[in-house]
Formats: structure tokens, sequence, C-alpha cells
């Protein structure tokens, strides 16, 4: 799981767009938005791929 940590006003469409270009550009598939501004935040965010799943089966045999 990775965690994306904002201190903004309030999350945008950008900030979850870039979570989740982490999560295509890594292994993991999912991921927690988290925005500390004046009013806190948590969005689940996940992204399912299959070639995801054998890679990760590759890098582990």
């Amino acid at each position: 799981m990775a965690i994306a940590l904002k201190a903004a006003k309030s999350l945008q469409t950008f900030h979850e767009a870039q979570t989740l270009n982490y999560l295509r550009a890594g292994v993991l598939e999912v991921a927690l938005l988290l925005n500390f501004g004046p009013k806190a935040e948590i969005k689940r965010l996940a992204f399912a791929n299959r070639c995801k799943g054998q890679a990760r089966r590759k890098l582990l045999s």
C-alpha cells in the first residue's frame, strides 16, 4: 500500500491522478491519499493491472 500525504486546501483531481500514476509505475495496487489541510480528507485509490501480477511473480521466482 502506498501512502500519499498532502497539505492542501482540498484534494483536487490532479492529486488523485498523481497518486494513480505512482500505482501504475510501481508494483503496488492500492494507495491512501491523505490531506492534512483545513479539513482532513482521506481517499482510497486502487489500480488493478494483470501485467503487474505476472511481473511480481517473475521477480519473486
